[in-house]
């Protein structure tokens, strides 16, 4: 008996100390970093840049990571130009001008403004619209030139708008399969 009471205070105590940590608020991203996260560096940054700049308790520390960011990612080291920085932005402007505009989605958030913004302008593009009973598709032609071996030497990326209605979004055969597309 003595020890059910015992336990039952234990409990109701820790119970307690864990209160001021529940309700404590968590503290949050100003909009400014939460912009360069979510949008800016959404498709390049890896998890484990992501958690750690959540882990940043400072704006002072949150603009230092994200300087060094950028840093690592200049192809001319030391310099104040970045071209490869300059390059993500102005894929994003040229993705939020040109995307989107089927279901006024910001151009960056469509799946062709993502790959727009991951991999640039494709080589060449093919549209498919207007033939008979199958939606309208969109074709892209990669070429490798970076030398990137995660990449094959040249690719296709292939897009389509379900049901006729909307943005164009990725075509993924083993997932989707033909008939999505008719």
């Amino acid at each position: 008996m003595r020890r059910c009471r015992w336990l039952a205070s234990a409990a109701v105590l820790l119970s307690f100390a864990a209160l001021p940590a529940a309700t404590k608020p968590k503290e949050k991203v100003p909009e400014r970093y939460r912009t360069w996260l979510n949008r800016d560096a959404v498709y390049i940054i890896t998890d484990e840049e992501k958690n750690a700049f959540l882990k940043l308790d400072s704006d002072q520390a949150r603009d230092v990571f994200i300087q060094e960011f950028w840093e690592i990612r200049n192809p001319l080291r030391g310099s104040k130009d970045n071209p490869y920085k300059d390059e993500i932005y102005r894929r994003i402007e040229h993705a939020n001008a040109h995307f989107g505009r089927q279901s006024n989605t910001p151009g960056w958030m469509t799946d062709m403004g993502r790959t727009y913004i991951e991999l640039g302008a494709p080589k060449s593009r093919f549209p498919l619209i207007g033939y008979g009973q199958i939606y309208p598709l969109e074709l892209w032609f990669y070429a490798n030139d970076t030398g990137n071996p995660s990449l094959p030497p040249f690719f296709y990326v292939l897009f389509y708008i379900p049901e006729d209605i909307g943005e164009y979004r990725f075509y993924r055969p083993a997932f989707d399969g033909p008939m999505k597309l008719v």
